[in-house]
């Protein structure tokens, strides 16, 4: 028999969730971050930082949003395996990729990279200097465009996108296992992932399955292994 979810059943689902963030994720200067987030997910257009901080759902003064930024911190590890565990069991699909935030005129901004970002004027790729970051999202529906993040990182210039991209797998894959959840884990990637190395460290792991890209000049030495 099919059961439905009362709409009050989501709000206590929702509240639940947000509580659980509250305490567990947000350390210092904790009620200042979470109505900054707040005000991050209502406010239809940010267009400067001291805008978001006369957000209606942000109630405190503007130097507070400041110190949420400068002076908050968070536990990561712990939100990234509480979302980890939100995916429901089964079989699940997720997509690992990076990307690039420009910051083509900061000077003095430490961890600074290059790397090759779409451009729209030239409708090609072109390089520039950023803050570079590994997503990894899961894809609740095929053919939808909405992946919620599980896990993001800065890709720093001594771990590369893929060898931060695999610490991101592994601690999905513990996360789901210490909540029971031991189903086949799918994860989608773009080419940069089709390279020897990646693809031992996925074989290397029992209860994942990888499907990437790879370059249409790309010559294989031998039929792929049936299994």
């Amino acid at each position: 028999m099919k059961t439905t979810t009362t709409p009050q059943e989501h709000i206590n689902k929702a509240n639940e969730f947000r509580q659980a963030i509250y305490v567990n994720a947000l350390k210092k200067r904790r009620d200042a971050q979470f109505e900054l987030i707040d005000a991050l997910l209502t406010h239809p257009q940010i267009k400067s930082f001291p805008e978001l901080s006369l957000a209606t759902a942000f109630r405190r003064q503007w130097s507070s949003a400041y110190k949420a930024v400068e002076e908050g911190s968070q536990d990561r590890a712990w939100l990234t395996r509480y979302l980890s565990q939100q995916v429901p069991a089964g079989l699940q699909v997720f997509a690992l990729d990076e990307t690039v935030w420009p910051h083509p005129k900061a000077r003095t901004l430490k961890g600074l990279l290059y790397e090759r970002s779409p451009t729209r004027s030239i409708k090609r790729y072109s390089i520039v200097k950023g803050h570079v970051y590994s997503i990894l999202a899961w894809v609740p529906e095929a053919g939808s465009s909405w992946a919620p993040p599980i896990d993001s990182r800065r890709v720093t210039a001594k771990v590369n996108a893929v060898e931060t991209g695999m610490q991101q797998v592994d601690a999905l894959m513990k996360a789901r296992h210490d909540a029971g959840q031991d189903d086949l884990i799918v994860v989608a990637t773009d080419g940069k992932y089709s390279n020897h190395e990646c693809n031992r460290a996925f074989a290397d792991r029992e209860g994942l399955a990888k499907v990437g890209r790879m370059r249409s000049d790309r010559t294989l030495l031998s039929r792929a292994a049936r299994q």
